[in-house]
């Protein structure tokens, strides 16, 4: 009986959810194209329904994936429709694009839980324990050095090309710093003076310096990485926090145009990440007390809608499309050229390829001005599958991240990880779940993470074991 009350507390909010998007796009989406996007949506919400059904006790990147997917290139069919009419795209190319995005989904969960018996023979499950009340000052250290680095990136200076990579492998370590803070504070072993560095100190100051970077989206990653770590300590999801955010977040991106209009090139431009990071939360301010004190809406409406736009990636994919291969050749594998030596630093391959492919692609597809040499234009990497080979690519390589992601379970996202296997699992997840990027940044980054904790793992002499 319980377990019957606790699948209706998960349906019920789903299904009138659903409701509210039917109803809202019966008004100007065509029906088979809603029926397509429902059929989306239930999909994409299996493994959600699925972790609180099994109660699985580990991350719920896959359910998070899968919700994540659904707002990249569902939810626009249903709200703001209009958006396609006025980027002029086909009807018969939307309905095309959705089966498409409908049966690359349906490959990545085929891949995902189809694989986990034969993977789970293969991979090792890894155990990393450590003592907390051992390893925090370390933490402490790595959250200090990473700091130092972000400012220094944070203050316009020029970083040699050559050391890209290991200027942001040192920022990474703020990250890790801090859950291991944050990990040690939830087991009850924290002292006050660490515990005083961590929310008055580190916490504050990066959330300036992110700020300052005028970067949503890694605000937003890096939130979900204490969310993980809460979820490990606690064994559920902190809802109310997570509604609590999404107020602040949306004021953080309902001011973001003007700070970077200021920031980038305005008055502001040249000045220090604190001085930058403090306007722009003067200007989330303006935005707080012109929604409660004047009772106006205008800006949260705002926000909200350039939000949406923002994350409807239906679009690009429904223009590439049309495009290709009729107006636009297909690629050949041309943007995969360089994905064995995504994962290696500069600094030991001084003569590794620049890679441009955010310019390539806005430029070949027509979403840059011709004369705009300085914006790079997303590629997601189901995009990236569809330009280079076509539809079957898209079905291929949703299996191949399936299986990877399968990979990566059976290695780390188990309930016997330890606490230095959960971290790794929760930095490694929140990189790879920017579905906006490109597979050679997106996976390379994973694999310089992997190495980056190798050698934390190393230095503070970890032990790893292998468990059955």
């Amino acid at each position: 009986m319980k377990k019957i009350s606790s699948i209706f507390s998960i349906l019920f909010p789903l299904i009138i959810i659903y409701i509210y998007l039917f109803m809202n796009g019966k008004r100007t989406t065509p029906m088979d194209e809603l029926y397509l996007a429902s059929a989306l949506y239930f999909l994409c919400i299996l493994p959600f329904f699925l972790y609180f059904y099994l109660q699985e006790k580990n991350i719920p990147y896959v359910a998070l994936f899968g919700l994540t997917y659904f707002a990249y290139y569902g939810l626009g069919i249903f709200h703001e429709y209009d958006v396609y009419t006025f980027q002029q795209v086909n009807p018969h190319v939307i309905y095309r694009t959705l089966l498409i995005i409908f049966f690359g989904f349906v490959s990545f969960i085929f891949a995902f839980y189809s694989s986990k018996l034969p993977v789970e023979r293969i991979v090792p499950h890894i155990n990393i324990a450590f003592d907390t009340t051992k390893i925090w000052p370390w933490g402490a250290r790595l959250t200090l050095i990473g700091l130092v680095t972000h400012y220094y990136t944070t203050q316009e200076k020029s970083v040699p090309l050559i050391f890209g990579s290991m200027v942001t492998f040192l920022d990474q370590l703020t990250l890790v710093g801090m859950g291991v803070l944050f990990l040690t504070q939830l087991k009850g072993k924290l002292k006050l003076w660490p515990k005083l560095m961590l929310w008055c100190f580190a916490m504050p100051i990066r959330f300036i310096f992110t700020l300052s970077t005028g970067g949503f989206s890694t605000l937003v990653y890096e939130t979900a990485v204490f969310v993980f770590i809460y979820l490990y300590c606690r064994q559920r999801i902190p809802w109310l926090i997570i509604i609590l955010l999404a107020f602040p977040y949306l004021l953080i991106w309902g001011a973001r145009d003007r700070y970077r209009d200021r920031a980038w090139l305005g008055d502001y431009r040249g000045k220090t990440a604190f001085e930058r990071g403090f306007m722009y939360l003067g200007l989330i301010g303006e935005g707080f007390h012109q929604t409660v004190s004047d009772d106006d809406t205008e800006f949260l409406d705002s926000a909200y809608s350039r939000l949406s736009a923002r994350s409807n990636q239906f679009v690009t994919f429904a223009k590439v499309v049309e495009l290709t291969p009729d107006y636009v050749p297909f690629w050949g594998g041309f943007t995969y050229r360089n994905l064995l030596l995504s994962p290696f630093p500069r600094v030991l391959f001084p003569d590794k390829p620049i890679k441009n492919l955010g310019q390539d692609f806005g430029h070949r597809y027509g979403f840059l001005d011709p004369e705009d040499m300085g914006t790079s234009y997303n590629l997601p990497f189901t995009v990236e599958m569809y330009i280079n080979f076509g539809v079957w690519a898209v079905i291929a390589g949703m299996f191949i991240i399936g299986i990877i992601v399968r990979i990566i379970y059976a290695l780390f996202n188990h309930p016997l990880c330890g606490e230095g296997g959960f971290l790794i699992c929760a930095v490694i997840f929140v990189s790879i779940l920017n579905l906006e990027s490109d597979f050679s940044l997106l996976f390379g980054a994973m694999i310089q993470e992997l190495f980056l904790f190798y050698i934390i793992m190393k230095r503070l002499k970890l032990k790893v074991e292998r468990i059955s």
